[in-house]
């Protein structure tokens, strides 16, 4: 954290986590803030990247982005804009994989080692997995490749997505967590609009490197009461904390400062008197 803020989470544990999809203008004034070190990358659209380089000052130097796009034509087309543009850093890649189509001959496994032969990035790609059909054979073949990381969205059900963070963590992945609107702890209503919190995720990744089944994963994303969850992060240490960001890499914020306002809510970090 920067010296202005006073962690009350492990040491290491909100440092660089929250891939920030806002404008340049407002992830500036955030890195500005007293919560500066808790942004990570800041999230580009590859599809507007000529309207959001716009919006870069001369105050900006080598600001660290994350290039989102629907295919590697379109990220690649992004990545030859920015290359020597010195205002911005580009550190990684987010990719969906390629859909298999109705009916389709090839496997997931196939359509995930085609991709992954095809990527000519000089950084590195977060390939975009959910849970649904084929997506345990797309993972072994990202873990097999070794080179590239994931960007979970854990949109299906309890069940279902504790089974794709438990295998990632298995395999020892590097993963990004993804997905619009991802709320800080979960709602009442998490099982049926599978919509995650950010805080959940990260206990049931420390759970999970502890062994906990995958019904007791569920339970912990599911989990709406957000004391237990919080009780558990805070008894992190710095150690488990640092185990824990070694596969868990950021997690998206589409609102920071809603987000850094609930973790101060929650007695997860506190702004310096």
């Amino acid at each position: 954290m920067t010296s202005g803020s006073a962690p009350v989470a492990a040491a290491g544990l909100l440092d660089n986590l929250l891939d920030d999809t806002g404008s340049p203008a407002a992830h500036r004034d955030h890195r500005g803030a007293w919560y500066g070190d808790t942004l990570a990358a800041l999230v580009l659209d590859a599809a507007t990247i000529e309207q959001t380089t716009a919006q870069l000052g001369a105050a900006d130097h080598a600001r660290p982005v994350l290039l989102s796009g629907s295919d590697r034509h379109q990220v690649r087309a992004a990545r030859d804009l920015i290359a020597e543009d010195d205002r911005v850093e580009l550190i990684g890649v987010r990719l969906p994989l390629p859909e298999a189509g109705p009916g389709a001959r090839v496997s997931r496994a196939e359509t995930t080692a085609r991709l992954l032969a095809a990527l000519d990035f000089t950084a590195p790609a977060w390939i975009e997995i959910a849970p649904g059909p084929g997506w345990a054979e797309a993972l072994s073949v990202i873990a097999a490749d070794g080179a590239e990381g994931l960007t979970l969205v854990l949109d299906d059900g309890p069940d279902q997505a504790a089974a794709l963070l438990d295998a990632a963590v298995s395999h020892r992945l590097r993963w990004r967590l993804g997905g619009p609107e991802l709320p800080l702890t979960s709602p009442p209503t998490a099982p049926t609009d599978h919509r995650y919190g950010v805080l959940n995720v990260l206990a049931a990744v420390r759970a999970a490197l502890e062994g906990a089944s995958r019904p007791d994963l569920a339970r912990v994303l599911a989990e709406p009461d957000p004391a237990p969850v919080v009780a558990s992060l805070r008894a992190l240490t710095e150690a488990d904390a640092a185990r824990l960001r070694t596969l868990c890499v950021a997690v998206q914020a589409d609102d920071v400062e809603g987000t850094i306002a609930e973790l101060v809510r929650l007695g997860l970090i506190a702004p310096d008197d």
